[in-house]
């Protein structure tokens, strides 16, 4: 049978945020990491909810899921930001990225061109919820 079930979630993946910019998510999902496809590192991925645009307050997008986003056991410097606008201390050693699970942010969403559509993405750029 050739039947697929899609959520309101999948139905609002496709849609880009429009306009670009800082939205308030919550991190729902920070997924266990999977080795990358050269085998070589770890690939640690993240889900969101929108809240609301950070700066305007409109909540066109609210209730839409962020793109997801990923961060690299080669590169872990790219999830400082993160860590810090979460509102953790940040030292070195090892961190277990489950702690920013549930926590409220504001996250940089841009567009990009990507196979002849525009697609939204999250740009690393992070800061305390506003």
């Amino acid at each position: 049978m050739s039947m697929l079930d899609l959520t309101q979630k999948d139905v609002m993946r496709g849609v880009p945020v429009d306009p670009p910019g800082w939205y308030t998510v919550k991190i729902t999902n920070v997924g266990e990491g999977v080795p990358s496809k050269a085998g070589d590192s770890t690939n640690i991925s993240f889900d969101g909810e929108i809240i609301k645009n950070a700066d305007s307050g409109d909540t066109k997008f609210a209730g839409f899921p962020t793109p997801n986003w990923m961060f690299n056991s080669k590169a872990p410097g790219f999830a400082v930001g993160l860590l810090r606008a979460c509102g953790e201390n940040v030292e070195v050693g090892r961190v277990n990225l489950k702690i920013v699970e549930g926590k409220i942010l504001d996250v940089f969403i841009k567009q990009e061109e990507y196979q002849g559509r525009m697609v939204s993405k999250v740009d690393h750029q992070y800061r305390p919820a506003r």
